[in-house]
C-alpha cells in the first residue's frame, strides 16, 4: 500500500472523508467468495466493489479509482488471465489510448535506436536488436504489432541497409 496511506485503518468511520479510502474489486464467479472478501476488508474501511466475470470487472475498473484487484482465474465469459492481459495492455485510469501511428513508430524509433551507432554506444546488429525488443523491452509495445514486428522483422533489416548504404 502507498506509504502516505493510512495503513492502520481499523475503527474508521467511513463517513470521515479527511482520511483517503482504499479501494478494491473482487472479482470471482462465486458470489460466496466475494461476500467472504467484502466482510473482511469493509470493517477495516476498505470500499469494495465486486464483479461476477471478467467483462463486468473490466467495465468496473476503467475508472481507475481501484487499489488492489482480487483476481479468480477461473471464470466463466473471460478467464481471469485474460482480464490480467487486457489490464496490462491498458490499464485502467491511464488516460486515452495512445494512438495506433504513435505504437507503430514506437516499434521503428528504437529498432532504429538500437542498430544506430551512437557516440554513447555501437551499433548493434540486427539480430540483437530485435531479441531485445522482443525479449528484454517486449513489455514497452503493443503486443499485437510486436508480433507483427517479429513476423516481418528482416524486411526492417533490409530498409536499414537500404537506408544507411
Amino acid at each position: 500500500m502507498n506509504d502516505q496511506r493510512n495503513n492502520d485503518l481499523s475503527g474508521l468511520d467511513r463517513g470521515d472523508s479527511s482520511l483517503p479510502l482504499h479501494r478494491i474489486i473482487v472479482v470471482d464467479d462465486d458470489s460466496g467468495n466475494r461476500t467472504l472478501c467484502r466482510q473482511v476488508v469493509e470493517p477495516e474501511g476498505i470500499v469494495c466493489d465486486e464483479a461476477a466475470d471478467g467483462i463486468q470487472a473490466l467495465t468496473l475498473m476503467a475508472s481507475g479509482n481501484h487499489d488492489l484487484v482480487l483476481l479468480d482465474i477461473d471464470m466463466p465469459k473471460m478467464q481471469g488471465t485474460e482480464v490480467l492481459r487486457r489490464l496490462r495492455e491498458n490499464p485502467p485510469g491511464s488516460g486515452e489510448e495512445i494512438p495506433l501511428s504513435a505504437r507503430i513508430v514506437a516499434i521503428a524509433d528504437v529498432y532504429d535506436a538500437l542498430r544506430s551507432k551512437r557516440i554513447y554506444k555501437p551499433a548493434l546488429p540486427h539480430a540483437d536488436a530485435v531479441r531485445i525488443m522482443v525479449k528484454e523491452d517486449a513489455g514497452h509495445f503493443d503486443p499485437f504489432l510486436l508480433a507483427a514486428f517479429q513476423r516481418c522483422c528482416e524486411d526492417f533489416e533490409r530498409i536499414f541497409q537500404q537506408l544507411t548504404d
